[in-house]
């Protein structure tokens, strides 16, 4: 899997509602953009923070 086919799959997983897969997907493109220089993986890390926070805040609000 690559770092795209992760992110796809990230989006995919989240959208459905799927939060543990939503973080194994996550999980698994930080591995492949670990592997790429930061400068040519800086949009892909901007948008795996962003979905950090998308998850927490959806767990959080499943939660309560």
């Amino acid at each position: 899997m690559a770092l795209g086919e992760a992110l796809v799959g990230l989006r995919i997983a989240f959208k459905a509602g799927d939060f543990s897969q939503a973080w194994t997907y996550r999980r698994e493109a930080w591995r492949y953009a670990d592997l790429l220089p930061p400068g040519k993986t800086r949009r892909q890390r901007q948008t795996l923070g962003q979905y950090k926070v998308l998850l927490l805040a959806a767990q959080r609000k499943r939660a309560s």
